[in-house]
This record gives C-alpha cells, sequence and structure tokens, in this order.
C-alpha cells in the first residue's frame, strides 16, 4: 500500500550509542493514539452527577487533595500524556464492560448516586435488580468495575502472598454509591490487562477467568460503615472550608497509619506519629506523584491551615 503522504517532516531517528537493545532515544511514532485520546479529554471534561463539592470517585483520597478540588483550584500537575494513555484505555474497557453488562444481564449503567444530607455524589457503574420467585423485586446489586494492570492484580488476589483487595479508593467510592442506592449487596470488578501465569494460577487454584478477573462481595454490614466513615470524613473537610481551613495532608486507608502526615508532597514522604504525638516512623506513598496539586501543595505547611495560604501558592510553579 503506497504511502499517502510526505514524511520528511518526522524526526530522524538518532543511533543508539551501541548495538544492544536499549529503545530509541526518542519515540516518533508510537505516541500518536495517545495524543488523540488526550485531545479528546481535555475537549469533553467528564461531568459531575450533580453540583456537589465532593465526588464519589475521590473517596478515600487525600484529605487535602479532597479540598483543592472542593475549592476547584486550578491543577499545578495536570495529567500528562501517559496518564491519557492509562485512562484512555480504562475508558475503552469500560464502554465496552457497559455494554456488554447491559445485554447480559439488564444492567442499568452510569446511575446517579446522591446522599441526603451529604454535599457528594458520583455515579454507579451498574445496578440491577434481582427479582425472588415472584417476581417481585428483590435483590439490589450495585457493581464498581476497574481495571488494573497486572501487578496491582497480583497483589490484589494473592498471586504470591495473602491477597490485599481492590484499591482502598474503589472500594470507597463502591460503598458510597450502594449506600445511596441502598444496596443489598456491593460487587467490586477488577479485570487485569495482564494474566496471571498458568503455572501459578494451577497451584493457586485459579481458574483461567480467575487469571485476569476478580470480584469481591459487600454486603450493608460491611460497606455502610465504610461509607458513613467516609461522609463523616468529608463533611468535616467541607465544614473546615466553610470556616477558612485547609485540612492536614492526612490519608484515612487501612493500609497506612491511623496517625500520619504527608510531609514532602515532593517525594510522597509521610510520618507517622504515635499517640503522644512523636515520630515512630517515615515512609513514601504513591498518592503524591499522581495528585494534580502535587507542585503546588509543596509550598503549603502540612498540617492544619488557613486557605489563605493559596494565595502564595498559585500559578507558576516551579516542579523541581
Amino acid at each position: 500500500m503506497p504511502i499517502e503522504r510526505n514524511l520528511n517532516d518526522l524526526p530522524a531517528a538518532r543511533k543508539a550509542a551501541s548495538r544492544d537493545w536499549a529503545p530509541d532515544p526518542e519515540v516518533r511514532m508510537m505516541h500518536v493514539l495517545a495524543e488523540r485520546w488526550m485531545r479528546y479529554e481535555e475537549a469533553n471534561p467528564r461531568p459531575k452527577a450533580a453540583d456537589t463539592r465532593f465526588r464519589h470517585s475521590d473517596g478515600g483520597g487525600c484529605a487535602r487533595a479532597i479540598a483543592y478540588a472542593a475549592l476547584d483550584v486550578p491543577h499545578s500537575n495536570p495529567v500528562d500524556i501517559a496518564g491519557y494513555w492509562v485512562m484512555g484505555a480504562g475508558k475503552i474497557f469500560h464502554d465496552l464492560m457497559e455494554d456488554e453488562m447491559k445485554l447480559r444481564y439488564g444492567m442499568e449503567a452510569e446511575v446517579v448516586c446522591i446522599i441526603d444530607g451529604f454535599d457528594g455524589s458520583g455515579h454507579a457503574d451498574g445496578q440491577l435488580l434481582v427479582p425472588d420467585r415472584d417476581s417481585t423485586p428483590g435483590r439490589r446489586i450495585v457493581v464498581e468495575y476497574k481495571s488494573t494492570g497486572g501487578y496491582a492484580f497480583k497483589m490484589a488476589v494473592g498471586e504470591r502472598s495473602q491477597p490485599q483487595g481492590p484499591k482502598w479508593s474503589a472500594v470507597v467510592q463502591g460503598a458510597l454509591n450502594a449506600y445511596a442506592l441502598g444496596a443489598d449487596e456491593l460487587i467490586i470488578g477488577l479485570v487485569s490487562y495482564e494474566a496471571i501465569s498458568k503455572a501459578i494460577a494451577k497451584s493457586k487454584g485459579f481458574s483461567d477467568v480467575q487469571r485476569f478477573c476478580a470480584e469481591w462481595t459487600l454486603t450493608p454490614d460491611a460497606y455502610v460503615p465504610i461509607a458513613e466513615r467516609e461522609m463523616a470524613r468529608v463533611t468535616g473537610i467541607l465544614d473546615g472550608l466553610d470556616r477558612g481551613v485547609l485540612p492536614a495532608r492526612t490519608l484515612d486507608d487501612p493500609t497506612y497509619p491511623q496517625r500520619m502526615e504527608i510531609t514532602n508532597p515532593r517525594r510522597g514522604v509521610y510520618v507517622e506519629y504515635d499517640v503522644d504525638g512523636r515520630m515512630v516512623d517515615q515512609k513514601t506513598t504513591w498518592h503524591c506523584s499522581y495528585c494534580r496539586w502535587q507542585d503546588m501543595c509543596a509550598l503549603t505547611p502540612g498540617t492544619e491551615v488557613s486557605v489563605e495560604v493559596l494565595r502564595g501558592s498559585q500559578p507558576p510553579f516551579d516542579s523541581r
């Protein structure tokens, strides 16, 4: 098939310093689809389910990031092209899954979720009503599904160690949506882009489907306390903003210490404190690296502070 246009404008390939299998010094062609997804997403921002200050999809996140979102603070670290690539692949998976779930189970998709008295809203991926034997409405099942990379999936299902389950953010988001809809069951599903090897699957007793799919079912006794705890936390954050106070940089996540504070957003360093307020440990979290306010946040104190500090941390940002 002949080339339809002159390609002389493509950058020339640079020869590697040695004859090995290191990749070319620059990517010249393979990024074009990601750029297309990036242009589309920038032109079509995802709307909120309702006019609320909090999105259920931000559940389980850093308290300071939730505050920035509620205040509509401009991003100092917008999504980069690699982020758009991951988001684009996830959206394709999500759309295809939604279509098939509608056909197979009659699922209602993208269900608006609003909780009375709570300044938050979200969309549940799916809702199914499973009738009882007499055909009257029976169980209400809310479904939240996520695509994920191979490593995260293996950690979630316990490929080589104890299963860690889905990300806490997915659990909290699902719990809030299930709470809003009064679900009898909440199903959190993961689909991996990479399958567990056949040998390991055989040793663990995983089926072919379980090599790349997993589900966790939560009943109200499990998800209601999670939802109510997050509602109380977010309400406290929003109430603080009404008083002109930014919350401390903290995470309410069972995988992190109960008493902690992020002290260095540039590196994601957090400090753990004991009951007397003394530092007992220092570790890192991945949250800061993916935060859209990372550079700006690094210019503010990590403790509870007045929102007035934002006046001195607006663009332009120093991202060194």
